[in-house]
């Protein structure tokens, strides 16, 4: 098992009811099951983190790499905007 640091921007922040959690996953986890593992483990994001962008130690990262111990992950939705 390794231990990653979660962070929550904007309405997912809300949606999880915190800024940040420490996330305990199995080695050899990959953003996309810790994508998965939250959507399971959080009620309110279930269907929500399909659009979110996901960083991993200040990078923006696919759902194929490898989470660390002590990783940091951002979770970053889409910024809407207009003139």
């Amino acid at each position: 098992m390794i231990a990653v640091r979660v962070l929550f921007f904007a309405a997912l922040r809300e949606l999880a009811g915190a800024s940040e959690q420490r996330v305990v996953v199995p080695a050899g986890t990959s953003i996309g099951g810790l994508r998965v593992h939250l959507e399971s483990e959080v009620p309110t994001l279930r269907g929500r983190l399909g659009t979110v962008r996901f960083a991993c130690n200040e990078q923006f990262v696919e759902d194929a790499i490898r989470l660390e111990e002590d990783d940091v992950v951002a979770l970053i939705p889409p910024v809407g905007g207009g003139a």
